[in-house]
């Protein structure tokens, strides 16, 4: 039978979620960094029994059920439960944020995850929660771990664009019991579903996931390339990606970074090359191409910034919740009234609205497919079909150019490490002609003037 390897690997879709080597029962496989700064699993021995488990975990791999048919699993049949096209489940939606001014000022966005997470351990629902934070390890900066204490979550608070893996935690829960709660993207999150379709322990002992909203994931070299352009010129400690100011709006936010000599360097993210950089697609794995899910579908809460015109000029930040889970609901109910959290009320429409890249994982993702038909790659199945679906021929030339940069900027950061060309390089691909640009520029306006409108 054929491994992960050989079919979601070799094809270039892997997401490096690591639940195929956290899982493997014959401890067959690690992940590793492969050549373009993303985890891959590599096979340590040959399989003894081809059971195939790593490829029935894989959220990107064919024949595996989809976020539909996985949500309907685990929330199809509780009482009162919505269905949305673009959201999945839920039982209801919201927008808020934690009372702790420094908790606010501290998180991504208005802090709501960190402080679910906390009244889960507080509450003794769970025993620990497995999240992502600074790691200690040398050839990284971030990775999941245990937390199992308040202190330990409010570390890993804020937001992490750069590489990790699941491996060594599922090992950890299927060795340990107790209850765990796990935050993380939509597909990991799927994977951790699948994986639990498979293995009672892990069914039994994770009984929390909180996923987060997500448009792309990036490989280590995104942060080096950033880091180089913040003036650093050494090997990076740490990074911080989403500094807040008490006197910008919420999305003028800092990358703040230091290398292991202590020296310290930011740079701007608002609307400069790091943003375009981020929306282009440098850096992203391929998988991200081939994402359908923007909101976390397989998590019993997901949590998302609140890209809302009412919340944009708030600069401590707001978040935007979907619960699927009555516990989730009870929980932000009890925080509402006893004065530690902030809560407002907003429509799935709004929620909806929030995600400017909700469109470029649906609709848009028809014409992507349909390119990537056309260069004869076996991609994986999605709940959409090729085609040209409703998109204009703006979003189709944009379409193009992205998964261009997408595909060559991996090749680029393989085998070009001078950073001070990487830049130049971006602008050439990511302009469009100027008649293109300006069309598109209207566009975006009179879309920006609609969401004021339909806003208030």
């Amino acid at each position: 039978m054929a491994t992960v390897i050989d079919t979601t690997v070799s094809r270039g879709f892997c997401v490096g979620c690591g639940v195929c080597a956290g899982t493997c029962p014959n401890n067959v496989l690690k992940m590793e960094f492969n050549e373009y700064g993303e985890y891959n699993p590599v096979k340590l021995i040959a399989c003894p029994h081809e059971c195939g488990i790593c490829v029935k975990v894989c959220p990107f791999a064919d024949g595996n059920d989809n976020e539909d048919t996985l949500g309907h699993r685990f929330f199809g049949d509780i009482p009162h439960i919505n269905h949305s096209p673009e959201l999945g489940y839920y039982l209801s939606v919201g927008a808020g944020a934690v009372s702790s001014e420094e908790q606010r000022l501290r998180s991504s966005s208005g802090g709501l995850a960190s402080w679910f997470l906390e009244e889960c351990l507080n509450k003794g629902i769970v025993d620990a929660v497995i999240c992502v934070g600074h790691s200690t390890k040398h050839d990284r900066l971030f990775e999941f771990r245990v937390a199992t204490t308040p202190e330990d979550i409010r570390e890993s608070a804020g937001s992490a664009y750069y590489p990790v893996e699941l491996s060594e935690m599922i090992r950890f829960v299927q060795s340990h019991p107790g209850k765990y709660a796990i935050i993380g993207l939509p597909c990991f999150l799927k994977g951790v579903r699948l994986a639990q379709n498979r293995s009672e322990i892990l069914r039994e002992r994770i009984v929390v996931t909180v996923g987060l909203a997500c448009s792309n994931l990036k490989n280590v070299h995104f942060t080096k390339y950033a880091a180089w352009a913040s003036g650093i010129r050494s090997d990076l400690s740490y990074v911080s990606y989403r500094d807040k100011s008490t006197k910008l709006p919420r999305n003028y936010f800092n990358f703040r970074f230091v290398d292991v000599h202590g020296n310290t360097s930011e740079l701007k993210w608002s609307r400069g090359e790091l943003w375009k950089m981020y929306n282009g697609r440098f850096c992203s794995l391929h998988s991200c191409d081939c994402c359908d899910d923007m909101f976390a579908e397989c998590a019993d809460v997901t949590f998302m910034d609140a890209w809302l015109t009412r919340y944009n000029k708030e600069p401590r930040g707001t978040n935007l919740w979907i619960s699927r889970s009555y516990l989730v609901n009870e929980l932000i109910d009890a925080g509402r009234s006893d004065g530690s959290l902030i809560i407002d009320k907003v429509s799935v429409d709004d929620v909806i609205a929030s995600q400017n890249t909700l469109r470029w994982k649906r609709e848009v993702l028809k014409y992507r497919l349909l390119l990537l038909e056309g260069k004869g790659e076996m991609y994986p199945r999605k709940r959409v079909l090729p085609g040209y679906g409703n998109t204009s021929f703006i979003e189709r030339e944009e379409c193009r150019r992205y998964l261009q940069i997408q595909e060559e900027s991996r090749e680029l950061c393989s085998s070009n490490r001078d950073y001070s060309c990487w830049g130049e390089w971006f602008r050439e691909r990511y302009n469009a002609p100027f008649g293109y640009r300006v069309i598109s520029t209207v566009i975006r306006y009179i879309r920006y003037l609609r969401n004021i409108i339909m806003d208030k």
